[in-house]
């Protein structure tokens, strides 16, 4: 592991050049917030009676299968670009503006939208109170969860590896440990934060190793993927785990399915196949926070305007909905001043915030 992790300092040239994007990462986000999107259209649907009647067995295994990795492989590849991004000048204004900001202001979207429609909708799954619209800053909800834990891992990620960098990884890895053997100590809300703390660590060994991403782009190694992914998924899905051990076996198949996806968008960029992948995952941000929103909107449509009960039309057209849909209410979005805040932090607060800076420098 020592020779994966190196201190890197001010002034040390990165393994990875920043400014020549990762068309594979995008590849990879793509196929993430693909699945993302599907399963919450999946349990968004679930409730309605009848609909799953003779589809329960389909939906429990599809549901379980979607879960055991792809959340995995966004907080491996968020951890991939920490460390060329760890001593940069801006690095914790960037996590608040990247970050916490967008979980603020769809929180607060969202959550209203919902208590809105709640009251004078007779169409909603839930009811959601009033007082959602202030805990859900504390407590995160629906998809938001991943941006708060996402924030802390990172946090805790910075302040050990600033205090030595060499070590971070172990301390940080020992915190999981920790973790996996204490968790019924730890608050719920920071549950999701110290179990996907693991992957995001693995992106960073990831991200230190040339050859893991050579490796990643030559055929003759993805028999090896399908078969580990496939051999770690068995276990996990039906629960007959060589491990005995469910933490383990869903540790195990997190990484190679996240693995399996970074080798077949590494193909695919070769191949130069699907490329609607790439753009899609260049944009899963916006996808992320407003997808939600989109399919539920579409969900109602379909089966109470339009009395459509079909299982495979909801799924299809919920998924491309929660994708497209939000893709365009972002490009319109950006382009106006009065409605850009709500993709982009305010520019504004950026320039004010950098002639502060500059002031306090030039008086120092």
């Amino acid at each position: 592991m020592q020779s994966y992790i190196q201190a890197q300092t001010p002034g040390v040239t990165k393994l990875h050049n920043l400014s020549d994007r990762l068309l594979w990462v995008d590849y990879a986000k793509g196929v993430g917030i693909v699945l993302v999107v599907y399963g919450h259209v999946l349990r968004e649907i679930r409730p309605v009676k009848g609909l799953f009647n003779q589809y329960a067995s389909f939906f429990e295994l599809s549901d379980k299968f979607i879960y055991s990795f792809h959340m995995p492989l966004f907080f491996m590849l968020s951890g991939y670009f920490f460390m060329s991004s760890l001593y940069k000048k801006d690095f914790l204004f960037d996590k608040i503006r990247g970050l916490v900001y967008p979980f603020i202001i769809w929180s607060i979207l969202q959550t209203s939208a919902e208590i809105l429609i709640s009251t004078m909708s007779p169409y909603t799954n839930t009811q959601t109170p009033l007082a959602e619209l202030i805990t859900c800053l504390i407590i995160p909800r629906d998809q938001f969860w991943f941006l708060y834990a996402l924030f802390f891992i990172t946090m805790i990620n910075y302040f050990l590896f600033r205090l030595n960098a060499a070590a971070g990884i172990y301390f940080s890895t020992a915190l999981w440990v920790a973790y996996v053997l204490f968790r019924q100590f730890v608050p719920e809300t920071f549950n999701n934060t110290f179990q996907f703390l693991i992957f995001f660590n693995i992106g960073i060994l990831f991200s230190q190793s040339r050859r893991f991403i050579l490796i990643m782009g030559q055929w003759s190694f993805l028999l090896a993927g399908i078969i580990a992914f496939a051999a770690t998924e068995y276990f996990y899905l039906t629960g007959i785990s060589p491990f005995n051990s469910t933490i383990l076996s869903k540790f195990l198949v997190g990484v190679a399915g996240s693995v399996l996806v970074v080798q077949l968008s590494r193909l695919a960029i070769a191949a130069n196949f699907l490329s609607i992948l790439g753009y899609i995952g260049k944009r899963s941000l916006p996808i992320y926070l407003a997808h939600m929103l989109v399919a539920s909107g579409t969900r109602i449509f379909l089966l109470k305007i339009l009395k459509v009960d079909n299982l495979a039309v909801n799924c299809v057209a919920g998924t491309l909905a929660g994708i497209f849909i939000p893709l365009f209410l972002y490009k319109i979005a950006v382009k106006n001043e009065y409605t850009a805040w709500l993709f982009v932090f305010p520019k504004k607060i950026d320039k004010k915030r950098e002639s502060i800076r500059q002031t306090i420098i030039k008086t120092a």
